[in-house]
């Protein structure tokens, strides 16, 4: 289910004094400085080791000052924070019901009205950026290595961007590397990540490990797309619900022919790599360990490679060729690095799409018929 993480919210500008409203947020906080304000300055109220667990959900205000006149200076507040925050130690478990936004939204605007001095009412909140995601259990996150490599090359064919990269990570125990995650830009303002959320959880709060493993999916939008996908970036008027169908909405139907593309290409490849080989059951051994990364699962492989064998052998010939292939994708799946799995994933695909924002995709596929998505 989606839910909300980190968000950064805007106040309009007001007529304030830029140095009282510096001192106001000091002493809101009980935070001891002295240091003389500018027009733009970000105080940190997470960092800070005096602050009240109340306020651990605050990372950060920025006073913003605008120009004003010779007597009275104009001002806007931003004020980055972290919704799960406001109810546990970490940020572990999104926000997904609408009343524990609203109450996190409320708090936010007492805090916001007590430094500008106004009633809570006077104050207009807007998004400047929001972070939202689902996530999922998964029992071993390696079992979705081939998943997530496949939707990485389908983003990079299917979408042009400066802003890519793989996340990975090293056991020194097992001497192995592992995939956990990607971070992706699919257009300005509109940012997916999806990574390991237990492995990041443990390294950040030694004291409030989980054993549970759960596959995060974000998106980071900023105001534009904000305003694009929900007419508006007020704080009160967007829900998760509106957010969540916005996004489906949106992006749905782009994603889907991505990966449908990256599916086919993938076919396409592995085709054309067989047809530059004699086909025998030590051929496709061999085959299948040099073209490891073109191929996501043994089903979707070995469909494929019925359809060549039988185009000049026997049922028998492929039958052995299947068998031979599926064993070395078993080997494969233990002895890899980047560890993955090797079985079963276009139905793993299924699963995190749905998972991802409700996209919604199917695969079929049979030895004897072509691949269908649909």
């Amino acid at each position: 289910m989606l839910g909300l993480d980190r968000a950064i919210i805007t106040t309009q500008i007001l007529e304030f004094d830029a140095d009282q409203l510096k001192l106001n947020i000091l002493k809101k906080f009980g935070i001891k400085d002295n240091f003389h304000s500018n027009n733009i300055e970000k105080i940190y109220i997470n960092k800070n080791i005096n602050i009240s667990t109340k306020f651990k959900y605050i990372n950060w205000i920025k006073i913003i000052k605008k120009p004003g006149t010779l007597k009275i200076d104009r001002c806007k507040l931003m004020i980055e924070i972290n919704y799960p925050k406001f109810f546990n130690s970490t940020n572990f478990m999104l926000v997904t019901n609408q009343l524990d936004k609203e109450k996190v939204d409320f708090a936010i605007r007492l805090i916001l009205s007590e430094l500008f001095e106004v009633s809570p009412e006077v104050l207009q909140l807007d998004y400047n950026e929001l972070e939202i995601g689902d996530q999922m259990n998964v029992k071993k996150f390696s079992d979705y290595t081939n998943v997530l490599f496949l939707i990485y090359k389908a983003f990079c064919n299917s979408f042009e961007t400066d802003s890519k990269c793989m996340f990975g990570d090293y056991s020194s125990l097992l001497d192995r590397f592992y995939t956990t995650g990607f971070s992706f830009k699919i257009t300005k303002g509109l940012t997916l990540k999806v990574y390991n959320k237990t492995l990041e959880n443990n390294k950040k709060n030694k004291l409030d490990k989980t054993t549970d493993g759960v596959l995060r999916s974000e998106l980071n939008i900023t105001s534009s797309i904000i305003k694009t996908l929900l007419s508006t970036t007020n704080v009160d008027s967007i829900t998760i619900d509106k957010t969540k169908y916005s996004i489906k909405n949106c992006f749905e139907q782009s994603i889907k022919e991505s990966i449908r593309a990256q599916i086919l290409k993938n076919q396409d490849e592995i085709i054309k790599r067989l047809n530059k080989i004699k086909i025998t059951p030590r051929s496709i051994e061999v085959f299948v360990t040099e073209n490891n990364e073109w191929i996501i699962d043994d089903d979707t492989f070995n469909c494929i490679l019925h359809k060549e064998v039988i185009k000049t052998r026997t049922e028998i010939t492929s039958k052995r060729c299947q068998a031979m292939a599926k064993q070395k994708l078993i080997d494969l799946a233990t002895s890899n690095s980047p560890r993955r799995n090797n079985s079963k994933n276009m139905k793993r695909l299924e699963i995190f799409l749905k998972n991802l924002f409700d996209i919604d995709i199917k695969i079929r596929q049979r030895r004897k018929e072509e691949i269908q998505i649909f």
